[in-house]
């Protein structure tokens, strides 16, 4: 116990050192602005890529295609969402006027015969005001933006 004291006690400093060498003040006056190059690990993340949607039946699972969903004017729906990078954090929603669209939870797709992939259930309320027509999904996350362009008409 005593030899691991005299250890904890002599790799304190030269810890301490390693750091204070590292750091160098950047000194800033009032009004005045500095440059300084901070280094930071890279994050490995995913990029964002929306490559299927559905709408929930009742009582069924959202079944997920690469075509796109028809959703009517007035009405409230689930919809899924899966792709890489569709992971918490990601912020989803319909391109356009009239639409209210929030995350109900993140999660990973099952079955179908493809690997599990990130995935997400939306709420989303298609306004009685919204046009018929094709609307675009967005998803956008740590920077990285992907669109469905097309994959919600309104009918």
């Amino acid at each position: 116990m005593r030899d691991r004291r005299k250890l904890s006690a002599a790799l304190v400093p030269l810890l301490t050192a390693a750091l204070a060498s590292a750091c160098q003040p950047v000194p800033v006056r009032v009004g005045e602005t500095a440059l300084a190059d901070v280094g930071l690990p890279p994050v490995a993340e995913p990029a964002v890529n929306l490559v299927a949607i559905g709408v929930a039946a009742e009582g069924q699972p959202i079944v997920l295609r690469t075509t796109g969903v028809r959703l009517e004017r007035g009405s409230t729906v689930m919809l899924g969402v899966a792709g890489p990078g569709v992971e918490p954090g990601a912020l989803i929603a319909v391109v356009g006027t009239g639409f209210d669209t929030r995350v109900v939870r993140f999660g990973v797709t099952q079955g179908g015969g493809q690997p599990p992939m990130p995935a997400a259930v939306l709420s989303v309320t298609v306004g009685d005001s919204v046009s018929p027509g094709l609307y675009t999904l967005l998803a956008a996350r740590s920077g990285q933006v992907s669109l469905f362009t097309g994959g919600v008409e309104v009918d």
